[in-house]
């Protein structure tokens, strides 16, 4: 049953990770495509870099949640 817990994540981790994958690899290129072939104003543009950056930074976390946190010898000492 251990083996199981341990190794679950990395299925949910790698799901994860290739969605923040597809999701950088659809967001970048439709910035790109504005700036270059929109006409729109440079504070329009601003603002939707500021939403991918801040989508990108929590799909990001999201991602790294799910990646178990290792336990370091410091943290077993202080526990007994």
């Amino acid at each position: 049953m251990g083996s199981e817990q341990n190794g679950s994540w990395v299925g949910v981790a790698g799901v994860r990770a290739i969605v923040l994958v597809i999701l950088i690899a659809i967001v970048v290129p439709f910035w790109v495509y504005l700036v270059f072939f929109t006409q729109l104003p440079m504070i329009a543009l601003a603002g939707i870099a500021l939403i991918i950056l801040l989508l990108l930074s929590t799909a990001t976390a999201w991602s790294a949640i799910a990646i178990p946190r290792r336990e370091s010898d410091h943290d077993e000492d202080s526990r007994g």
